[in-house]
Order: structure tokens, then sequence, then C-alpha cells
């Protein structure tokens, strides 16, 4: 059905007031799938950006600045278990034991005497086992994550729900699940723990280390990018090169450096001078691009409104006029979504001056359905058409600036239809089964 939106003047950015008439997708499913798009309606993911939104331009990539990007990387979250269901705990899942370890930064100390010299022939020392044992975790037997980065992942424990963990490596088949796991002190708000989540409680918060915000929700999904898919009606996660553009109001108070929802920034987002090892991705980086074994990470950002937790959108009327312009599908459906629910900053992309990275969280396996239907990467670099989308798009996104508790997406009315409700609740099993050693 098609609707005619007034836009408000701040929405504006370009000449003029403009109405734009919009056709939306009407979805045929009458609910959504809680393992498919989690959580309330009302949970930051699923509110769509509303006609209250004050914006500020992000000045993300500004054409002549020094601070560019030189990929957009798909930073891939595991499901694990979720092709499993309804069978509770998941069919063909084995009772796993989890090594409580995991590391952001250079090895600690007891992996460095064990692996002195971390490389992608070693799988950067991340699977040498340290840590001791804190539980168990249903995992299907052939689960096996990547070896580089900082591998995110949602392990399916029944019907209702899910635990977030990151880092996590399983380097072969039937071994041990290495991730920062500690069930017996589950506290949503405490960032340095990894809890249970109900996929049909509000979910903003989880197991992102940036900023303990969701490893759930925000992701975009299998599927969500083919050309035939129905639009993606929830917000996406996004990273950008935190010393080159995350804001801290104070060199002495880690609050300063992040806002709702966020409940945490990086450990190292005060410590300007000091060196943080890169092991992120590093392998992936483009052809070409230095490997320094330490860099400046401290956030040290110019613009007060772009911190960790910070929503960001394309105005309406911007996002009209750049939808032509865009030459592959996936740009224009990540421009979409950033358009009608924004987008939230969740972690550190990390990078060097003058060549950060960008990170865009999708399920793994959306980058093989991409190059499938599209014939292109997902993480893009120059030369791809998809670089060259999402730059324009990440020039154009401006800060919620008012989002928050009271206002989500800014407040007011909604300017696009949010997702459906979540479907009943099929069984009436909602029993969270934890095995403690």
């Amino acid at each position: 059905m098609g609707f005619w939106i007034m836009l408000p003047a701040h929405l504006c950015s370009l000449a003029g007031t403009i109405a734009v008439s919009h056709r939306e997708h009407v979805l045929e499913a009458p609910c959504r799938q809680p393992l498919q798009q989690p959580f309330r309606s009302t949970s930051i993911w699923n509110v769509p950006i509303g006609a209250g939104a004050i914006l500020r331009p992000a000045h993300i990539y500004s054409i002549g600045s020094p601070k560019q990007t030189v990929i957009y990387h798909c930073d891939s979250e595991y499901m694990i278990g979720f092709n499993m269901v309804p069978v509770n705990p998941p069919a063909k899942s084995v009772q796993t034991p989890v090594f409580d370890q995991g590391w952001w930064g250079g090895p600690p100390p007891a992996v460095n005497q064990a692996c002195p010299v971390p490389s992608a022939n070693n799988t950067w020392c991340h699977c040498v086992i340290v840590g001791n044992t804190s539980g168990r975790l249903p995992i299907p037997v052939d689960f096996v994550t990547s070896t580089s980065g900082n591998n995110e992942g949602v392990v399916l424990l029944n019907s209702t729900h899910v635990a977030q963990l990151q880092p996590v490596y399983r380097c072969t088949q039937g071994s041990p699940l290495l991730a920062l796991w500690r069930p017996n002190t589950l506290n949503e708000l405490d960032p340095d723990q990894r809890h249970v989540t109900p996929i049909r409680g509000e979910g903003a918060h989880g197991c992102h280390g940036g900023s303990g915000l969701s490893g759930f929700g925000g992701s975009i999904r299998l599927g969500e990018l083919n050309r035939t898919a129905p639009p993606i009606t929830h917000a996406i996660k996004i990273e950008l090169y935190g010393h080159e553009y995350y804001w801290c109001g104070s060199r002495t108070n880690k609050s300063s450096c992040y806002r709702w929802p966020a409940i945490t920034a990086d450990s190292y987002a005060l410590s300007c001078g000091d060196s943080k090892y890169m092991e992120a991705g590093i392998d992936e980086m483009p052809t070409g691009m230095p490997r320094p074994e330490s860099t400046v990470q401290c956030y040290n950002g110019t613009n007060p409104d772009l911190q960790v937790g910070s929503l960001l959108t394309v105005p309406s009327s911007n996002s009209t006029l750049l939808r032509p312009t865009l030459r592959t599908e996936p740009g224009r459906r990540i421009l979409d979504a950033l358009t009608r629910f924004g987008g939230y900053i969740v972690d550190d992309a990390s990078g060097i001056p003058g060549k950060g990275r960008t990170n865009i969280c999708y399920e793994r396996g959306v980058d093989d359905e991409v190059m499938d239907q599209y014939g292109i990467e997902l993480s893009a670099v120059g030369g791809n058409p998809l670089f060259d989308d999402l730059n324009l798009v990440f020039r154009s996104l401006y800060v919620v600036t008012n989002n928050g508790q009271e206002s989500v997406g800014g407040g007011g009315s909604p300017l696009y239809p949010p997702p459906p409700p979540l479907c009943p609740v099929e069984s009436s099993s909602s029993t969270v089964v934890l095995t403690h050693l």
C-alpha cells in the first residue's frame, strides 16, 4: 500500500523539504519467528526511526578527510545449532566442555609461553587451551569456527533461550569450545559476564565486548540480502575504527566513552600512547596492507555525538536521492535498513591511522549467499562495487542524538512500519539446560 510521509525539517539536509511516496513491502508472514528475528517489538533492534529523531551529521569518511576505510569487512556471527529446532535441546548436539578463555589484543602470558609467535599457521594461538572448564553447552558435533579474529557465537540452548559468547573458537570437530563463558555469574548489565538471553525479551545486551550490546539482535541474517527477500525490518550493527572516530568526553572516565544503550567501552578506550596487538582479522586485510605488531588504539574521535552505542541512520530525504545511484542490491538493502531502523555502533573495528576498517555484522554464511547470487565479495575492498556503495552510504550517516530509553529511535511516530509481532509460543518448555562441571 502506498502512503505519504512529510519529512520534518531536521531530516531534510538537502535543499528543500520534500514529501516522499513510499511503497512498503507487506510481509506475508502474520508473525515473526523469534529465532530469525528475536526480541520484543519494543527492543532497540526492532523499533523504526521516529519522526521525533534529532539528527546531526556523523562526518564519516568525508571526501578529503584522511580518515578513510580500506575494507567493509563481513564480521561473521555464528548461530550455533539454529538449524536443529524445534528439538529441545538441539538434535545432533552434544554437551561440550567450555574452557573459559579468550582475549582481545595480545595473548595472555600463559598462551605466550605455549605459543610465542602468533601467526596464521598456528591459528593466532587461539586454539591453545590454558583456561579452566566453566561448564558445558550443546554444540553440534561438526561445528568449527574461523581461527582468525574475535569470533562471536550465539548457542541455541532450547526453543526460548540462547547463550552469547565472544570470543569463541572451536578449531577442530569434536574439540572443546574455547570461549568467555561464566554461567554461574549471569548478570545482563555486567559487560564482563557472558549470559543466557531469552529470545522473547528486550535483548539489548549481550556479548559484544566493546559495548556490552547483543551478539544476537541486529545481525543481518541468512536470506536477508537475497534479491527476493522482504526488506530488513530491524536495526543492524556496525563498527568503525575507534581510534579515529569514537569520542570520549574525559581522559579519566571510561563511562564518557559510550552512550545508551551501550554499557561499556573497550578497555583501552582511554589508553592513548599505549599499544594493542592487532590479531583480529589481520590475515584478512587487503593485499599490501601493513601488518603492524602494535598500533595506538585509544578512542580519539572528534565528533561528540559519535560514540560506542550511538544509533546512526540515513535521513529519509537523503536516502531517496542516494538509492538510485547505488550499483549493488546488497548496498541498497543495507541503505534501506539504515534508513528505516538505523545501525548501532557495537565495537571497534580497529585499523591503523588513515587505513581503518569498517565492520558490518552478518550471520555466518551470508557472505556465501552474496557471492552465489551476485558474484561479489561481502568483505568489500576497493574495486568492488559494494565498497563504493557502502562508502556513499556511510558518508550519508547521521547520529540520532536523542535516542534513549524513553525515545528509542528518536521517539515520535515511526516513519516506517515496525516488524510484525512475535509468533505465539509453540512449546510450553522454557527450561534452560546448562551443565556445570
